[in-house]
């Protein structure tokens, strides 16, 4: 079998559109999004996890492979230290855009604070 033997599922999804988020600050750089419509006329915005499949405007060819997110993926592997030099890079702004949190890196070392606090609670058993 070889992969002119695949058919892979590309196109639309029914009941949603897919959009895009800019990061700012990082020229090219955007987050996917699925647009869900609600029965009652309301939406739900989500992180569209589909990659390049469902964009209608992307060419699909598996002998070549995705391409790389463009801004984010030559930011990979040193994350860590650049977020100790206070920086935010591209990968670390996809992330915050996706998950609906401010990039800036005060704002998740509060954030990150907090969950280890709730973390190192004890909490006793209640007497009776």
């Amino acid at each position: 079998m070889t992969l002119t033997d695949f058919v892979v599922t590309t196109g639309p999804i029914t009941g949603s559109t897919k959009f895009y988020r800019d990061l700012d600050g990082h020229e090219g750089a955007r987050v996917p999004f699925r647009r869900v419509n609600l029965s009652n006329g309301e939406h739900l915005d989500l992180y569209d996890t589909s990659g390049p499949y469902t964009d209608a405007n992307a060419v699909i060819d598996l002998t070549r492979g995705l391409p790389p997110r463009s801004g984010t993926v030559r930011d990979r592997g040193t994350q860590l230290q650049r977020a100790r030099a206070g920086e935010v890079t591209a990968e670390m702004a996809f992330i915050a855009l996706r998950e609906g949190m401010p990039a800036e890196l005060d704002a998740m070392a509060d954030k990150s604070a907090e969950f280890a606090e709730q973390g190192n609670r004890v909490y006793l058993p209640l007497s009776s």
